[in-house]
């Protein structure tokens, strides 16, 4: 009974998770330096490590019972562990019963088999395989392979005994050795020199050249005859001497003494001799000259009959032949490589395509259109496979991986894993619907902290910290009303000019995808709502780009992007274009291709779209008695060293856009609309000097509004192409009702002349000058003067009108063309799977959570240092309050880290067929679970059960999220790591940061421990 309870115990949970995170920590250093494989045989794949998981489980398991983990208000608790435990069994199912390798089909030709990614060493009897061992051997780790076979009732004794790494042969007299012949063979296929000594033939272009006392039958046999070496030969043999090139042929069958500076030619091969060793043995040796051709080499010991040899097995392909052993007369092959694994059908490779960027090297896509050949079923099927387009059949599932230099081959990623996988699908299920239920269900924990007096405050900390996980499009909409009031307040642009933020937001939402309304917003809804929701509009499709090289560059499927879409959160968060706009604008102007253009146009949008989110765009507040006229923007007024008078401004302003979320939320515009008023007021009175008038800012306001010329673009167009309809009808019938509808068109074309001359003069009232400054003036000013000509001169004929009407259109467009930067063209599907934007929408929320967390948690530390015993009620009410909220908030990060690791699984198996690979991302992303796992499940263990304790798990465990985020990306290699490991140097600062934090955590920890005393310590439930 007590081993059961210390089996469920929190202090052995706690034990078990920091054990699994720390190996799982070294294991991604182990593989930056050392290689997978070593990180599988020393960690991932020891016994050890799956023992760890075993705990865990049965952990998992009897926790449930002896906390009662089934009651009703636990049920959410239960199903998170329980999603865990049947995660870790369909993992151990995977490991154990799963099928993973490489399919290589060349064009035209059928596979009925793929290699293991696993390596084995294999035994055969002659060429009957007869034993066969998977084994995981790295250089720094604890190799071990011993074997024993009986052939013709004598006992082989086979050991592993070393594994060289990139080996190269070696020759070394010995006494107790044999004769070894140097050769430097010259073949249709390389120049090398080669080693041949008993039974380890050689064959240049298939002529086998051996020692005729192997007792086999070579082309070239040799013989060690008073130290030198004869060679009798089944083919005619030329010899020419290197020298003065003269030939001697020599008949088959004669014996002859190998001489250096010779060439012997037999039919295409031919081969020199350098030299030999009477007694001597061949060795592999590790060499560190990567220029030296050299490769994985294992070294066996052989015991036979009392005797004992060293075998040399170097690693090798499924293709490849054994290396082959004589044991009196019986011929023994060893092999260290992967295995062949059949499957029930054949997979045919009837063409590949590759798709390379324009002008490029680099591939887009590839392609293997494939034709699976079933005899059993009397089945042929074709199927193209491609990126997220897989080929699922009888079990098997095969992926787009690779191609042979010559696009004549492809490599298929192949795995069969149905039981592993659907079983771990199940885990993650329960596992959702466990953080589903812990969110609504009342006696989860989660609900238990929500309804404290903190819950308010940890509402409006959940809107700032959180980013939409479900529809991208779905951002939350400003009240239009509301929107039209912000639309006035004014802001100051680069130029100096002062204008209102309806000018601002129109033509933001114009240069970013052509458009004046977005999802039924009006420009102020969206930029508004984009500076109170920058987590939910980064997300949202926004940018418009044009071609479809730079839509397969960003991964977007259509001709519009989000913000996130331009950073390659896959790999290392990295922005896409950088390399791109920098080759752009490298060249000239006039020398840049249509892509460069573009990645110009699409890089300047990118930045603007930032400014607004941070902040950045909008000039807004006055600087008081600044000599210039100093307007600062949000962001500035943070950094500035002048902006100290303005803060009160910028609070004001932080307030205003809290409220505005949450009148969103309550539908109560009031706080917001007097916060506004306080914020234009501040403006008036501190830049009043260079405040436009009232009467200019309305005009403004309306001149966005009513978007007089955009809209009359369809107006001039159809009423033109409806009059130039009659005229041409006029000229085939003749009747009053044409020249009535002229008529009255041509009235309607003079309404809108009338409304472009007054859109013209209310711009030049606004602007102050005729509006004839740039290309969009230009534009505009040339239409309304063919509007003019067409009605000066449509009584000399009827077709001037509608001529006159459709011209005026085509020049409005195009102004709106130069204006807003659109185009829109067909688009090739892209080669990106949906799942890794869930993926990467919802993991990097939680980085908000616990970055939130961590500020959260070294504010409390601050209390805690500056905590009396005067002040002790207060501060401590303080504590316990934000505790609570970051409770919450981290259990919210949690799940959406927990959630979005696994999301990203599902990816990654739909993409390459493994769900889970161990690499450092992924590592790290479960690292950081646990340790946040562990930070939450702190109050179950009475040692660690405490606020303080809370709150300074928070701190150090973003250390955790940083090292996910960042630190793989620069300190460790692979598939999420452009660094390729240990790249840059850890900075100093770093260290002193996390000294310092350390030393004020360690201060806050004894002041309080201090002043409070055990006994005044806060108790909490040990409710989960």
């Amino acid at each position: 009974m007590k081993f059961f309870k210390f089996l469920a115990s929190p202090m052995l949970m706690a034990l078990l998770i920091i054990a699994f995170g720390v190996s799982s920590a070294m294991a991604t250093f182990i593989e930056n330096d050392f290689g997978t494989e070593a990180a599988r045989a020393i960690v991932y794949n020891a016994w050890w490590f799956e023992f760890i998981m075993l705990l865990l489980v049965l952990n998992f398991l009897t926790s449930i019972f002896t906390r009662k983990l089934f009651k009703k208000g636990k049920v959410a608790v239960m199903l998170f562990h329980l999603g865990f435990v049947v995660i870790l069994i369909g993992s151990a199912i995977t490991r154990y019963y799963g099928q993973e390798g490489m399919m290589h089909i060349r064009k035209g030709e059928t596979a009925k088999w793929f290699s293991s990614a696993e390596k084995w060493i294999s035994t055969y009897n002659d060429e009957e395989l007869v034993d066969s061992d998977k084994v995981t051997l790295t250089p720094v780790s604890r190799n071990r392979y011993k074997n024993t076979l009986k052939f013709n009732g004598e006992r082989l004794e086979i050991e592993l005994t070393d594994l060289i790494p990139h080996a190269v042969e070696t020759v070394v007299e010995h006494f107790d050795g044999y004769p070894v012949v140097s050769l430097f063979a010259i073949s249709a296929i390389q120049n090398t020199p080669v080693l041949v000594r008993p039974n380890h033939p050689v064959n240049i272009d298939n002529v086998s050249i051996g020692f005729a006392s192997d007792g086999n039958k070579y082309e070239v046999a040799l013989k060690l005859v008073d130290s030198q070496i004869q060679v009798q030969s089944t083919l005619p043999i030329i010899a020419s001497q290197m020298e003065d090139g003269v030939e001697e042929e020599l008949h088959q069958n004669d014996s002859i003494k190998l001489k250096p500076k010779v060439f012997y030619q037999i039919g295409r091969s031919q081969f020199a001799y350098r030299g030999h060793w009477e007694s001597a043995i061949v060795k592999m040796v590790y060499n560190p000259d990567p220029n030296i051709s050299g490769t994985d080499v294992i070294a066996l010991s052989a015991k036979y009959k009392g005797n004992e040899r060293n075998i040399y097995v170097p690693l090798s392909n499924v293709s490849d032949n054994p290396v082959y052993e004589n044991f009196e007369g019986k011929r023994v092959g060893f092999k260290y490589g992967p295995k062949q694994i059949e499957i029930p059908f054949g997979v045919k490779l009837q063409d590949f395509i590759l798709e390379r960027y324009p002008g490029s090297d680099s591939p887009s896509s590839f392609t293997s259109n494939v034709v699976v050949i079933d005899k059993e079923n009397n089945l042929e099927k074709p199927f193209s496979i491609f990126m997220n387009n897989i080929l699922n059949y009888k079990g098997y599932r095969f992926y787009q991986s690779s191609y042979d230099d010559d696009e004549k081959g492809t490599f298929l990623s192949v795995n069969k894993d149905l039981l592993g996988t659907t079983i771990s699908y199940l885990g993650y299920f329960i596992l959702v619907v466990g953080i589903l239920w812990a969110l609504v269900s009342s006696g989860s924990r989660f609900r238990k902290l929500i309804s404290k007096p903190a819950s308010a405050i940890i509402i409006l900390l959940m809107l700032l910290s959180s980013v939409p996980l479900f529809a991208q499009n779905n951002a939350p909409e400003v009240n239009k009303e509301h929107a039209r009031e912000f639309s006035s307040l004014l802001l100051q642009d680069k130029g100096g000019r002062m204008k209102p933020v309806s000018t601002l937001a129109s033509e933001v939402l114009r240069k970013l995808n052509r458009s004046t309304k977005l999802n039924g917003q009006s420009p102020e809804q969206v930029y508004l709502g984009m500076s109170v929701y920058p987590d939910f509009w980064q997300h949202t499709p926004i940018i418009k780009i044009k071609g479809k090289e730079l839509s397969r560059v960003l991964g977007v499927r259509d001709d519009m992007a989000a913000f996130v879409d331009f950073f390659d959160h896959k790999v290392d968060g990295s922005y896409k274009l950088r390399r791109l706009v920098q080759e752009a604008f490298a060249q000239k102007p006039a020398q840049r291709t249509a892509l460069q253009k573009e990645v110009i146009k699409a890089d300047e949008k990118v930045n603007i779209l930032y400014m607004v989110f941070t902040g950045q765009m909008a000039r807004i507040f006055p600087i008081p008695g600044h000599a210039e006229n100093r307007w600062l923007s949000m962001d500035e007024v943070s950094n500035r060293p002048d902006s100290t008078s303005v803060f009160g401004f910028g609070d004001v302003y932080s307030s205003y856009i809290l409220s505005v979320r949450n009148a969103v939320k309550d539908e109560n515009w009031e706080q917001p609309r007097e916060l506004l008023s306080e914020l234009k007021a501040t403006q008036l009175q501190y830049g009043g000097s260079i405040i436009p008038l009232e009467s200019k800012i309305r005009a403004e306001v309306i001149s966005n509004r009513l978007l007089i010329f955009e809209r009359l673009i369809p107006f001039y167009g159809l009423t033109g192409l409806v009059l130039l309809i009659i005229v041409f009808t006029e000229m085939f019938y003749k009747g009053n009702l044409g020249k009535r509808i002229f008529t009255v068109l041509a009235a309607v074309l003079i309404l809108g002349f009338v409304a472009q001359t007054f859109a013209i003069g209310l711009r030049w009232y606004i602007a102050g000058r005729a509006p004839l400054s740039n290309g969009f003036e230009s534009l505009v000013y040339v239409s309304w003067a063919a509007m003019l000509a067409g009605f000066m001169f449509a009584r000399r004929s009827r077709v001037v009108l509608p001529a006159t009407a459709l011209l005026s259109t085509l020049i409005l467009f195009v102004a709106h063309l130069s204006w807003m930067d659109p185009e829109i063209t067909n688009l090739v599907p892209v080669l990106k799977s949906y799942w890794l934007t869930i993926h990467v929408a919802v993991i990097t929320a939680s980085y908000g959570f616990f970055g939130l967390g961590a500020i959260l948690g070294l504010f409390n530390i601050f209390l805690y240092a500056f905590q009396t015993k005067k002040n002790f009620a207060s501060i401590d009410k303080h504590i316990k309050s934000i505790t609570v909220i970051n409770e919450l908030n981290l259990t919210l990060g949690l799940y959406l880290l927990t959630i979005g690791s696994f999301l990203g699984a599902v990816w990654a198996n739909e993409s390459w067929g493994r769900y889970w690979g161990w690499d450092p991302k992924e590592t790290w992303a479960l690292i950081t679970i646990l340790v946040y796992a562990f930070v939450l499940h702190m109050r179950l263990i009475p040692s660690f059960k405490s606020t303080f304790a809370l709150n300074f798990g928070s701190l150090i465990g973003i250390g955790s999220v940083l090292m996910t985020y960042f630190g793989v990306n620069y300190y460790l290699s692979g598939l999420h790591s452009y660094a390729g490991g240990d790249a840059v140097s850890v900075p100093r600062w770093l260290f002193i940061i996390v000294v310092g934090l350390l030393t004020l955590s360690l201060f806050a920890w004894y002041n309080n421990r201090m002043i409070v005393g055990d006994a005044k310590k806060p108790k909490e439930s040990n409710t989960d």
